[in-house]
């Protein structure tokens, strides 16, 4: 169990982090650490509101989990990487026209 809640606290923490750097790139702030409580506070509130109770959390987490769960980490991530692959299609193509104009 001890592994379990660990793993867990480390899951929440990168997700926190990455939401917080995300969020200052974003805002073009040069540092991250000013938005690192109003972001946590907002979190707990959001946290709050969507499950007040542990009834209506099982009940959402029994019914409606898989359906929100496979957006983030299925589609997000093909998204991303056809991007990528898309990057590295225009990138290519533009070093080839180039070096091909040069000689």
């Amino acid at each position: 169990m001890a592994i379990w809640v660990a793993s867990t606290f480390i899951k929440i923490s990168m997700f926190y982090y990455v939401i917080v750097l995300g969020m200052a790139q974003w805002l073009n702030l040069s540092d991250f650490r000013p938005i690192i409580l109003p972001i946590g506070f907002l979190l707990i509130v959001v946290s709050i509101w969507s499950t007040p109770n542990l009834l209506e959390m099982v009940h959402f987490l029994s019914t409606y989990e898989a359906i929100y769960l496979i957006v983030p980490q299925t589609f997000i991530p093909l998204i991303l990487l056809g991007i990528l692959w898309v990057r590295k299609k225009v990138k290519g193509s533009k070093r080839g026209n180039t070096h091909a104009q040069n000689a």
